[in-house]
């Protein structure tokens, strides 16, 4: 078979003809693949075999659908058995799905090599894949996963009547143990989650859309009792539904240290706003009316005086010892999502009942990437960049476009090409220190640079005045640009669009 893999993201939609069979496997975001006058949902896991000569679309769903795209092609002594066997236009889930990424991985970390033994590990990997797909075909072929989809359109219809599994699986006439696993492999989440999950959302457009009561609430998605309604709905989001409905008017009054980003693009001024002795505040928010507390140096009960109605904090925050201002209001933490601020920024909005406001911000921020991306193909076209940070300690060389503060926005969303370096130095981590030797090794067309603090700018004078700083192509081309600190060393939509817009500045 002849091979070629790519991995990439759907940022908001792409379309191809497939002229060769193209296997797709979705590895992480949500969307909807048009195929061939069908349409599939896309979550982490599925999986589609593509057959030529046909049309196929990808459009993503808040935010990007990352993916594997395999194209192979049948040797003519073989084309007939594997098209007879192959699971064509039937949308399957990667089941193991972590053996499935492995073998994807596998082969793309090979994917360019030319000795015979790789072209071989290829082949091997490929039909392996190939194999647990024929496999998995076998059971697409009796229409499980079709009764699935209709069991979810069933769900989604009935989800205020007291389902449970055995109900479910006899709607869909399939045996329990076989209804349970086909509903995990499709969702990703057993029968009773998808359907707590669906009440608890619909739970949360009323309660932020309307004044019912309680009970009315808590009967309308299927839970006649309040109190069990109640616990299932703070074990679920994080707070009381009452206390849910009072974050969702607008004079809620917020405290959340270094997430005022999130807060800010969906329309919420916090209460007071975070600082750093040493870093400043973000001032890029525009927020120099909001009163300031210093999260390492002021007394927590400084806090206090504001009268937050609610603390947000991310669980990254532990390096702050945010502890002692836990107990001046109700805080809700949530899982850090670091470099997909995306998602950070839909868990915030559906804190704040925010979420169309969220999906309006994100399409909003594509859109402008999209803009900024094809200025910058016209006119930095195969030339590099780098981002570096200097402290007092010397050079920082931040990370590729799927890690850290910077490199998902240059190198991702705006198709940037980062120097050699920051791909042999940045493996996996989100930035490297860098060595006087690696540094004079940094032969980038163009250097974006940001200074730790003020002291640090005054301290590192030295090594922007040292003779490999001053031998490198950018320097010497006045092609270094500084940029504001926390703007870039932050995550969150007004921090890209800031970035966004000091590369166009720059660059384009």
């Amino acid at each position: 078979m002849r091979k070629i893999i790519e991995a990439g993201q759907v940022k908001q939609q792409i379309k191809w003809c497939v002229q060769e069979y193209s296997l797709l496997i979705v590895t992480a975001g949500a969307g909807q693949l048009l195929w061939n006058e069908g349409q599939y949902e896309l979550t982490q896991g599925s999986c589609f075999i593509a057959k030529p000569d046909h049309e196929c679309e990808i459009e993503s769903r808040l935010g990007a659908v990352e993916i594997y795209r395999i194209i192979f092609a049948p040797l003519p002594s073989s084309a007939t058995t594997y098209t007879d066997a192959l699971p064509c236009d039937v949308l399957l889930s990667c089941y193991p799905f972590s053996r499935c990424l492995e073998l994807a991985e596998g082969i793309f970390r090979i994917k360019d090599a030319q000795d015979m033994m790789s072209e071989m590990r290829r082949h091997i990997l490929l039909q392996e894949f190939l194999m647990m797909l024929i496999a998995q075909g076998v059971v697409a072929g009796t229409d499980w996963h079709q009764h699935i989809r209709q069991s979810l359109r069933y769900i989604q219809e009935h989800y205020n009547l007291p389902l449970t599994v055995d109900d479910l699986a006899d709607h869909a006439n399939m045996e329990r143990w076989r209804y349970a696993r086909m509903f995990k492999q499709v969702t990703g989440k057993t029968p009773l989650d998808y359907i707590s999950q669906l009440r608890m959302s619909r739970a949360k457009q009323l309660l932020s859309g309307t004044e019912d009561r309680m009970f009315d609430i808590a009967s309308h998605v299927g839970l006649s009792n309040e109190y069990y309604f109640s616990k299932k709905f703070k074990k679920s989001v994080g707070v009381s539904p009452g206390q849910y409905r009072r974050q969702c008017r607008d004079h809620v009054r917020v405290f959340s240290p270094f997430m005022e980003d999130y807060l800010v693009a969906l329309g919420i001024v916090p209460v007071v706003q975070s600082c750093h002795a040493g870093w400043g505040k973000q001032d890029y928010l525009g927020l120099n009316h909001i009163p300031e507390l210093d999260i390492e140096g002021d007394d927590p009960d400084r806090l206090s005086v504001y009268k937050p109605d609610v603390i947000l904090l991310e669980s990254a925050s532990f390096r702050w010892k945010l502890n002692e201002y836990q107990q001046i209001a109700h805080h809700i933490t949530l899982s850090s999502h670091s470099e997909n601020w995306r998602q950070m920024l839909v868990s915030v909005a559906e804190m704040f009942g925010k979420t169309s406001v969220a999906e309006e911000m994100i399409a909003q921020y594509e859109h402008q990437a999209a803009a900024a991306r094809s200025t910058l193909e016209r006119r930095v076209q195969g030339q590099t960049v780098a981002m570096l940070r200097l402290s007092s300690c010397g050079f920082t060389l931040y990370g590729g476009e799927k890690h850290g503060y910077t490199g998902p926005v240059l190198y991702g969303d705006l198709a940037l090409e980062p120097h050699s370096l920051v791909r042999q130095l940045t493996k996996g981590a989100r930035k490297a220190e860098l060595t006087a030797e690696q540094l004079g090794l940094l032969d980038a067309d163009h250097i974006f640079i940001t200074f730790d603090n003020e002291d640090g700018q005054k301290m590192g004078l030295k090594y922007l005045s040292s003779p490999v700083w001053n031998s490198l192509r950018a320097v010497q081309n006045k092609r270094v640009y500084e940029v504001d600190f926390l703007s870039w060393m932050n995550y969150g939509l007004l921090s890209n669009r800031k970035k966004i817009n000091d590369v166009l500045h720059f660059l384009g």
